[in-house]
């Protein structure tokens, strides 16, 4: 089956800077009962996501995949994107579902695990949407692992790569006060 991520856009909240053409496919079997099994599969068979609108950025998407597997209410999740802005994202996770008032769900005291990699060769592309008068560039390279709780799941051995930033304000003169605007 085809998925038209344009469609899931109308669905969210102020999304009027954000435009796709990006296509899913996937397939999927679960089984809830006394347990929830199953397995879903959502990959990119073509198009890319864009932000702004002078100039529109496209992160450059050539791939993306997610995928959620559940076995005996244990629940992994793993996505991977890559693309010519975005970079490589490696992300997984894995918790457990438990039943409650009728409703399947992760509880807060449910156990998560997680990580996620992520490497940016250049920041630059993103420079629009922070501030046309600062020129910005660099590279990222991070990684994340989460364990713990749902509730409060805690970060464990960080590491975030040196990020070679670089930001640089024309020789103009700049008004108003500092901040993220």
């Amino acid at each position: 089956k085809r998925l038209p991520l344009a469609y899931l856009k109308r669905l969210a909240a102020d999304t009027e800077q954000i435009d796709t053409d990006l296509t899913l496919t996937g397939n999927w079997q679960i089984a809830v009962g006394d347990q929830v099994n199953g397995h879903l599969s959502l990959k990119r068979e073509g198009g890319d996501i864009s932000y702004g609108n002078d100039p529109k950025i496209a992160l450059g998407l050539e791939r993306l995949t997610l995928d959620v597997d559940a076995k005996n209410n244990l629940v992994q999740l793993n996505v991977e994107a890559s693309g010519a802005q975005l970079g490589t994202l490696k992300a997984s996770a894995q918790s457990q579902l438990s039943l409650r008032d009728g409703r399947w769900g992760i509880a807060g005291e449910a156990p998560v695990q997680g990580s996620a990699d992520l490497a940016i060769k250049s920041l630059a592309w993103l420079q629009p949407i922070i501030d046309s008068a600062v020129v910005f560039d660099g590279s990222l390279k991070a990684q994340l692992r989460v364990d713990g709780r749902f509730a409060q799941p805690g970060m464990f051995r960080p590491a975030v790569y040196p990020m070679r930033p670089s930001a640089a304000v024309p020789a103009v003169i700049v008004s108003g006060s500092p901040g993220w605007g």
